[in-house]
């Protein structure tokens, strides 16, 4: 697997991959939908679907050409190879919304060059990366290894085997082979060539600045693995401006704490005229002692007071079908209707995690549960969940 990381000189950083399992199709599109974004991905998606694929499960990049042949290059690739090259860079928080084929490097780099068809060779010590374009169209690769670092006679039989597969086959007559590299001996070869002469090869990747948006057109859309990490990376940023929010209302309720102490002196003055009042009151509380013994006035709060503990256990039965959660203690009060339960929630994602603890206090609402605390730890999906049953007694 070769990964070209394209930083420092470019825009936004992107990733180059050589991929070696390639297969491509062509799409023709009406020229008034040509550039519409929305219309062409859909026309593709339903032409992956044609050929009895999921689209939504398979990785592609397509390229528009935007010509007298109006339409798009579609390229599919296998979703093992695509996982193998994206699992390193979400490890290291790499966007793999910016990760590009090899070829479509090749493809911005060449179209200057005079010729329609042609072929490319771009040398890696020993490893040669053989590709074959007509026009702006990628059509075909090879990956090899040479005797030699240069280009020798050993490679003029492959090379001749490819041209005459472009003529057979591909229908097309290269009429030129480009050379990133160095050539030591080439004679017997059918067609011209023509070196592209660099210092070292991985400089002609300087020539991509200025042409991030062309390369950013061909990058790899795998719906299966980005679309979660664009939802968890949404979840993340809006975490991230809930704590700023707690913390500037932080900051702003202690403004207001250092504000209202000034008001202490009047609020004590008033305090005193409370006091002055309490012999009032006081007339009130010996009337409601006289009745703290009746019999009658005890029934009644006995009965409205105590919650049956088979009640409470039969409303927590409602929560053990709910997927991904798993409780590790139960605390009831039945004198006082309270219920604490610890837990974890299980899940690959943050949008799980969230969903599956949003259910359980659902859950605990209709079963009659009002929430008074609750404390979450949406990394780890450890949770703390403090309720009171609403219980509403009745002779």
């Amino acid at each position: 697997m070769s990964l070209y990381e394209l930083k420092g000189f470019l825009k936004v950083e992107v990733v180059l991959t050589h991929l070696e399992k390639v297969s491509s199709f062509w799409v023709s599109i009406p020229s008034r939908l040509i550039k519409n974004k929305k219309a062409r991905e859909a026309i593709l998606l339903t032409e992956i679907r044609k050929r009895g694929l999921k689209a939504e499960d398979m990785p592609f990049a397509y390229q528009v050409i935007d010509e007298e042949k109006k339409g798009m290059r579609v390229y599919l690739f296998d979703k093992d190879e695509i996982e193998e090259v994206f699992s390193p860079l979400i490890k290291r928080g790499f966007n793999i919304e910016r990760v590009c084929p090899l070829f479509s490097a090749f493809i911005l780099l060449i179209e200057e060059e005079a010729e329609k068809d042609k072929m490319l060779i771009f040398l890696k010590g020993k490893n040669r990366f053989l590709y074959v374009f007509s026009g702006k169209e990628f059509l075909f690769q090879r990956i090899y290894e040479g005797e030699e670092e240069e280009l020798s006679k050993n490679d003029v039989t492959v090379l001749n085997m490819v041209y005459n597969y472009c003529q057979q086959t591909l229908r097309i007559r290269p009429q030129v082979l480009l050379i990133i590299g160095r050539v030591k001996d080439l004679n017997g070869l059918n067609f011209p060539y023509r070196i592209v002469d660099y210092k070292r090869p991985e400089e002609m990747f300087l020539k991509l600045k200025g042409k991030e948006k062309e390369l950013l057109g061909f990058s790899i859309k795998y719906p299966k693995v980005q679309k979660p990490l664009r939802l968890e990376k949404r979840f993340r940023k809006i975490a991230i401006l809930f704590l700023l929010l707690a913390l500037l209302t932080g900051i702003y309720g202690f403004r207001v704490w250092f504000s209202l102490s000034k008001l202490r002196e009047s609020i004590n003055e008033k305090k005193r005229n409370v006091i002055a009042m309490a012999g009032y009151f006081q007339g009130i509380t010996s009337e409601l002692q006289k009745l703290e013994g009746s019999p009658l006035l005890n029934l009644l709060r006995d009965k409205t007071k105590a919650v049956d503990t088979r009640l409470l256990l039969n409303r927590i039965g409602a929560l053990r079908d709910i997927e991904s959660v798993e409780v590790s203690e139960i605390l009831i009060s039945p004198e006082e209707g309270f219920l604490k339960i610890k837990g974890e929630i299980k899940g690959d994602s943050f949008l799980k995690r969230y969903k599956a603890y949003q259910s359980l206090k659902q859950r605990l609402i209709s079963q009659g549960f009002l929430i008074s605390s609750e404390t979450w730890d949406f990394q780890k999906g450890s949770f703390e969940i403090g309720a009171r049953y609403e219980f509403k007694g009745s002779l």
